[in-house]
């Protein structure tokens, strides 16, 4: 069950990372961080795709926000200022400007189309 985010968390996170979106902000707020109803997993804040992908050109301006528990890592691209995915293989596969975090995790399955 995922847990939200207390505001002075919140209010870190925003000003640790300005460039996010507010909606993943609110969904952490509103609902929280860890495994959702639907699968994927939300993580407590941004992680760098170093951590699991070791470093790589293509991942600069990207922060990883959760997972699929397969191998697919749900991010944000700062330089681009869309979502989308890390494959299991390391390879960013951005969406459409409107598609935003719930979308992630209310319909996981359509989630790249």
């Amino acid at each position: 069950m995922p847990t939200p985010l207390t505001f002075e968390s919140i209010a870190e996170l925003r000003r640790q990372y300005p460039q996010l979106r507010d909606d993943y902000f609110d969904y952490l707020s509103a609902v929280g961080w860890g495994e959702t109803e639907a699968g994927p997993n939300i993580y407590s804040g941004p992680i760098d795709p170093e951590e699991i992908y070791g470093p790589r050109d293509e991942h600069v301006g990207i922060f990883l926000l959760g997972d699929d528990f397969q191998g697919y890592c749900f991010g944000y691209n700062t330089e681009t200022e869309c979502y989308g995915e890390i494959s299991d293989d390391g390879r960013w596969e951005p969406w459409g400007n409107d598609r935003g975090i719930r979308h992630y995790v209310v319909e996981p399955n359509e989630n790249a189309k």
